[in-house]
């Protein structure tokens, strides 16, 4: 990870039935991510020794505002997806780089020091993500850089959409879009973990990450 030890913190969440189905799966999987991570569960109606993710009290309001809303299609499920934001809006500070893994992850191959420092974000880039050529970045998995100029504007203004319910004003409503759609209007750099995949629509299995995790969704 270089000279300077960098502190990283893996997030994700699930509610109890996904906690069963995967994220149990999941977290006895990052036994073999290097040592020395934070890694935080925001919980929802299971006791993990995480963060509890109803004590964000913006999704809360925002899930009980909209919460009789009907939309055909996931891209416009935006209070099942505001449960993901919410996780990563709170849990990016006190750290150097924020490592968001959707429940449904898990590591079936030892990640080392030098895979993992590959990954992360340079000093001018703000985040490493999945990038498709073709539709909105695959969010499975993505890497912040916490002490980037633009990071508190950027996490600031997504919690607003939600809490202004601007997200519905939005071409689509999911926190694949949002994001995208975020990371293009403040205009910061990034770097692609897709390799010669960023044509294909699961670039996280197919591509160099898949050596070591296993995304539970897509062709192979």
């Amino acid at each position: 990870m270089g000279k300077t030890k960098k502190s990283i913190k893996v997030v994700t969440t699930f509610n109890k039935a996904g906690y069963e189905q995967y994220g149990k799966r999941l977290m006895e999987s990052w036994r073999l991510w290097p040592k020395g991570l934070e890694f935080v569960v925001y919980q929802e109606g299971v006791d993990v020794s995480g963060k509890e993710l109803l004590d964000v009290q913006w999704l809360v309001d925002f899930k009980q505002r909209n919460k009789n809303k009907r939309f055909q299609g996931f891209r416009w499920e935006a209070v099942r997806f505001a449960h993901k934001s919410a996780a990563v809006i709170d849990a990016a500070k006190d750290a150097d780089f924020l490592i968001w893994v959707d429940g449904d992850v898990y590591t079936h191959k030892r990640i080392t020091d030098i895979a993992l420092a590959s990954w992360l974000p340079n000093d001018e880039e703000y985040l490493s993500w999945l990038w498709r050529e073709k539709m909105y970045p695959e969010c499975g998995f993505y890497i912040l850089r916490l002490n980037h100029s633009k990071h508190r504007q950027i996490m600031s203004e997504w919690q607003r959409l939600y809490e202004s319910d601007d997200i519905y004003r939005l071409e689509e409503w999911h926190d694949s879009f949002v994001f995208a759609h975020l990371i293009k209007r403040f205009g910061v750099t990034w770097k692609s973990l897709s390799g010669e995949f960023a044509w294909h629509s699961h670039p996280f299995i197919n591509g160099p990450l898949g050596e070591f995790m296993d995304h539970a969704k897509g062709p192979r």
